[in-house]
């Protein structure tokens, strides 16, 4: 369940073991908004690359749907401190 301080709302797909997209709802502002029609997707889809290796695609999309604005998200979310790292921890927890 969605708080106040949380980015993520709902998934809007979930295909186990396979892909997951969640609907990501702070604004250009870094605030929380819980309107739908003004979230972007987060998508996150596994793929089996052999029997112990798994390759991870990562999309954020639909941006430009928090309206004015979106290009700060757009930014904060590209730079070395949004995803990219995010990724990274993931990548060194998994060792």
């Amino acid at each position: 369940m969605a708080t106040e301080r949380s980015a993520i709302r709902a998934r809007t797909a979930w295909e186990p073991p396979r892909r997951l997209i969640l609907s990501w709802h702070l604004q250009g502002d870094f605030k929380y908004s819980p309107d739908r029609t003004r979230a972007s997707e987060v998508s996150l889809e596994f793929i089996a690359e052999g029997p112990a290796t798994t390759r991870l695609e990562f999309a954020h999309g639909h941006l430009e749907r928090h309206g004015e604005g979106y290009e700060k998200l757009r930014d904060g979310v590209n730079s070395p401190g949004g995803w990219t790292a995010v990724l990274a921890q993931y990548v060194a927890a998994l060792k």
